[in-house]
């Protein structure tokens, strides 16, 4: 049998001092699910073959939502990303915000 795992990285309350989407902290963090899990690889393969995506504001849907090669994909997104606001370059004008 194949097992897909995921991982998320860059938590608030893990990396407060703002570095969370640094390549140091997406290592570490990966590293440490692998290590927990005791595997030694993390896939997107189904996320990233959907015809449609419906994201969370997490990294882990938003990369399968962008690496998805469907044609006629349609995503759709949070409005608020963030507390307060998301950045336009967050969210790409083709997905639909909600």
């Amino acid at each position: 049998h194949e097992v897909i795992i995921s991982s998320k990285f860059g938590h608030r309350w893990t990396h407060p001092e703002g570095r969370r989407g640094t390549r140091q902290v997406v290592r570490q963090s990966i590293e440490g699910t692998l290590r927990r899990l005791r595997t030694d690889y993390l896939d997107m393969y189904l996320m990233r073959h959907c015809h449609h995506h419906i994201t969370a504001n997490s990294s882990f849907s938003w990369w399968g939502a962008w690496l998805g090669e469907h044609p006629g994909k349609m995503v759709v997104a949070p409005a608020q990303w963030f507390a307060g606001a998301t950045p336009d370059d967050i969210v790409p004008s083709a997905w639909i915000r909600l």
